[in-house]
């Protein structure tokens, strides 16, 4: 049995024990992760569980994931008040060092052949719907050129990604390890990534252009949020990866906490609605969960440029406020 009351008591924490939605010998508090409710919603179990019943995303069985969000400590400091036993406060390095050894420890893979890539995008007749398709998407028409140089962006006309702007994915050595081809048009496949078989999902796609540097490392979905991220919030130093989806593997994992160590801070930049998938990641990385950002758009990808420019802006202010007050990176 956890003993809520005295545990947010003694942290200032108010909540309460009666009332609307309120099960009797339960406690609720206020969502953390409902930034748009002040109402006391989040039923707190003795048990150690917690349900908010607004957001079935918001709901969880360990307390001390709660505790990091409520009350804005390290997760060590969360299982010690949970009363679990202590963990040391992991940091990103030794992370990357314990997800490596892990997949040195593991058996040795054949890569698969990495397929041809498509001509590079440039100004022809046959290409022009894919111009088209990146002014809809966004991106400024006098900003095509510089976009295709710094992406090395291909257009497929034929073959098995026909009518995809295909990114080539690279190693944070600058090798080539496959392609992701982006869909032009409706299509029941947005995003085909060869060579199938997995190999690509051990890299972050952009991370070679990332491995650069910087203050903020942003963490998206799909690689079109990641290119107007990226290319949108250089300026500011702000750098952008992807994971190619919403599940990611333990290689993805350890290159983000190699990368990080490159940046001020590292901000988590899923899809509306994926908080679940960002808290998740947050743990596996050792962030607070203040290092989700909610953009003001479906995804970073639908973002216009002035806009990526006020959000990079806004990721940065808040990694140096974390810093100010902390003395730690945010």
């Amino acid at each position: 049995m956890l003993d809520w009351p005295a545990i947010l008591t003694s942290r200032g924490v108010p909540f309460v024990s009666s009332g609307h939605n309120v099960v009797r010998g339960n406690i609720n508090v206020k969502c953390p992760f409902c930034t748009d409710d002040p109402s006391e919603h989040m039923g707190l179990f003795p048990g150690g569980g917690w349900a908010c019943w607004r957001n079935r995303d918001h709901r969880g069985r360990n307390p001390a994931r709660l505790l990091v969000a409520l009350l804005g400590v390290p997760w060590h400091v969360a299982t010690e008040l949970a009363g679990q036993e202590p963990q040391r406060d992991t940091t990103l390095d030794e992370l990357s060092r314990e997800l490596g050894a892990l997949e040195s420890e593991g058996p040795q893979r054949q890569r698969p052949p990495i397929p041809e890539l498509p001509p590079r995008l440039s100004y022809r007749q046959a290409t022009s719907r894919f111009f088209a398709y990146l002014a809809q998407r966004g991106f400024a028409m006098p900003d095509h050129s510089e976009l295709v140089d710094l992406y090395d962006v291909r257009a497929a006309v034929s073959g098995e990604l026909e009518n995809r702007l295909v990114f080539p994915i690279w190693d944070l050595a600058g090798g080539l390890v496959g392609c992701t081809g982006r869909a032009v048009g409706r299509h029941p496949v947005r995003y085909l990534t060869l060579p199938a078989g997995g190999e690509t999902k051990r890299h972050l796609f952009n991370g070679w252009l990332a491995s650069s540097g910087g203050h903020v490392l942003a963490v998206v979905e799909g690689p079109l949020d990641a290119v107007k991220l990226d290319f949108y919030g250089r300026a500011h130093g702000v750098r952008a990866v992807a994971l190619m989806g919403l599940s990611w593997t333990a290689a993805q994992v350890s290159t983000l906490c190699r990368l990080a160590q490159r940046f001020d801070g590292v901000a988590v930049l899923l899809d509306r609605g994926e908080t679940g998938p960002a808290i998740r990641l947050c743990e596996q990385l050792a962030l607070p969960l203040s290092a989700i950002y909610d953009v003001p758009a479906k995804d970073p990808g639908d973002l216009a440029p002035t806009e990526v420019g006020r959000v990079a802006a806004a990721l940065v202010e808040k990694v140096f406020h974390n810093f100010d007050e902390t003395g730690k990176r945010g």
